[in-house]
């Protein structure tokens, strides 16, 4: 996790957040500025990230400037980011570091943003799994949540079979409708995570 973390990035890029290896936390002051739809966006909070080896990384804004009843924020007041499908497929190339920026920075930018203006800059995914299939029908280009759902949990449990019915509910062929699409996703090296989500997702729904 130290070369994800990377300590020099971190210090380069988030002077006022400091790393304990022991705690695991990355804990201090982030400071955001942000030109958004020509609009300067600009403030401070204090964090807290809690590193884990196999799991994603949990955000606390520790200095209670984000409401209470804020709809992106958990319970124990952790930071609702984006998906964790999605977070997990850019973890998949990035640091912790790029990860801040892109994610913890732009939710701060997006809360700002909404509280002036009463909407999202970034847009937003529903919560629960309709907000996974929002993120993989606009991550792969496809045309419809039916579509991301129905095409996703094949990917996910079956192998490629062209001459069988295509799981979007056409009628047609999956070789002459998502054939190639299916294809993709299959051979991709993104598959392993879009099949270790589709499980924690099943495993959600039985303990429900």
């Amino acid at each position: 996790m130290e070369s994800l973390i990377n300590l020099d990035l971190l210090a380069k890029n988030y002077p006022d957040l400091k790393y304990n290896d022991i705690k695991r936390e990355i804990t201090g002051h982030i400071y955001v500025e942000y030109i958004c739809y020509d609009e300067f966006i600009k403030g401070d909070f204090e964090i807290k990230i809690k590193i884990f080896n196999n799991e994603l990384p949990i955000v606390w804004e520790i200095s209670n400037k984000i409401s209470k009843n804020y709809q992106h924020m958990y319970n124990d007041r952790s930071l609702c980011l984006a998906t964790d499908l999605e977070q997990r497929l850019y973890m998949k190339s990035h640091t912790i570091v790029e990860w801040i920026k892109e994610y913890v920075e732009k939710y701060f930018v997006s809360y700002i943003y909404y509280k002036r203006y009463g909407i999202f800059p970034f847009g937003e995914h529903s919560h629960g799994e309709k907000g996974i299939y929002e993120f993989i029908k606009s991550y792969y280009g496809m045309d419809n949540l039916n579509d991301a759902k129905n095409i996703y949990e094949y990917a996910c449990t079956k192998k490629y079979r062209g001459h069988l019915a295509c799981p979007c509910g056409s009628g047609k062929r999956i070789r002459n409708c998502h054939g190639k699409l299916i294809l993709k996703l299959l051979n991709s090296d993104e598959i392993g995570i879009l099949r270790d989500n589709y499980r924690r997702m099943q495993n959600v729904g039985r303990n429900k």
